[in-house]
């Protein structure tokens, strides 16, 4: 990857080529347009450009999510923007019971739209309890949705205009706020680092990053996603400095459903693994990928998985001790060397 450009950047370019590409197309929230910009300005100068195609809001996320809902059904592409992922239970009923659901209760006569809703989730800002959580476990199960999440290994651009194209008539985009001003790891970090990688998927790409001599079988597999990417290499590399411990790390960019390539390729895996997730761990994408393992994998007992996420508490306002509510470095580092003990 040579783009070193800033995620929120490539996350603008890519709805601005959507935009321009589909006259059907249509960009949805609150303050998205200039001189605001979007909370975190990754609609910033769209309005300039698209002024028939981006339609601003007042502050009611069911209201314009529900018109964004009749907007499919009239064969329209509404792109949402939620300001943040905390907000997302206010749509919940909405997407749940009948963006999801026309499909069938129009017995698929009608040729619907896309609706496509984009939204930034956790911490590391001193945003609090309601503006720093993930609450993507709520869309987890149902049919006709998808939820993916961008990460610093593969172009933002790339991830959200494939997942746009997608067939699926309801999409969720979950975008991590802290990685709005990274930039993308280049081919040469990857290398100063001796880092290998690999595809598997489709069109929305798993990447398996390795510091391990044979990628498909290391010590121990990470499994994460989004914006835990850059802390799950940080500590796979203390692990093979301090422990000579061998990692790989699975991080695929569609979180649910997962694709049927990386469901083949968790079926051969007889290393621990530990899955890393962004939310509290009850019912969560870590009981998702475990109940994946037990279905497709006849090697992995119990013990050789383990799940870790936030602490099962309120998320604090300070920032620093935001920071240490959610997975760390130092957290991964604890239970990856148990697991191998």
């Amino acid at each position: 990857m040579s783009v070193k450009v800033l995620t929120s950047l490539r996350l603008n370019n890519a709805i601005h080529d959507i935009l321009l590409g589909d006259k059907l197309a249509v960009l949805i929230g609150e303050d998205i347009k200039d001189p605001y910009g979007g909370a975190f300005k990754i609609t910033k100068n769209l309005s300039k450009k698209f002024s028939n195609q981006i339609i601003q809001t007042p502050i009611s996320e069911s209201g314009f999510v529900g018109m964004a809902t009749g907007m499919i059904l009239k064969g329209m592409n509404p792109i949402v923007e939620i300001m943040f992922n905390d907000f997302l239970p206010l749509v919940s009923d909405i997407i749940i019971n009948s963006s999801t659901k026309i499909p069938e209760l129009s017995k698929n006569k009608k040729k619907l739209g896309k609706l496509l809703i984009r939204t930034p989730g956790g911490g590391g800002r001193g945003y609090g309890p309601i503006h720093s959580q993930n609450l993507e476990k709520i869309f987890f199960g149902f049919p006709n949705l998808e939820l993916a999440s961008p990460n610093l290994l593969i172009d933002p651009y790339e991830t959200l205009k494939n997942f746009y194209e997608t067939e699926s008539n309801v999409k969720i985009f979950l975008e991590n706020k802290l990685d709005y001003a990274k930039k993308i790891i280049t081919k040469d970090f990857l290398k100063d680092n001796e880092l290998k990688t690999k595809d598997i998927s489709s069109k929305l790409k798993t990447k398996i990053l390795s510091n391990s001599k044979d990628l498909d079988n290391p010590d121990i597999f990470m499994m994460c996603y989004g914006g835990l990417t850059e802390r799950a290499i940080s500590a796979a590399k203390k692990l093979l400095i301090e422990d000579e411990i061998e990692t790989s790390i699975i991080v695929p960019s569609k979180i649910y459903p997962l694709d049927i390539e990386l469901n083949k390729y968790l079926s051969k895996i007889n290393k621990p693994i530990i899955i890393i997730e962004d939310n509290y761990t009850d019912n969560g994408w870590g009981s998702y990928i475990l109940n994946i393992l037990s279905e497709v994998n006849n090697f992995l007992s119990f013990k050789d998985v383990k799940i870790i996420g936030p602490k099962k508490s309120i998320i604090p306002a300070n920032v620093e001790k935001e920071r240490k509510h959610f997975v760390d470095e130092d957290k991964i580092l604890e239970h990856s060397r148990n697991l191998l003990l």
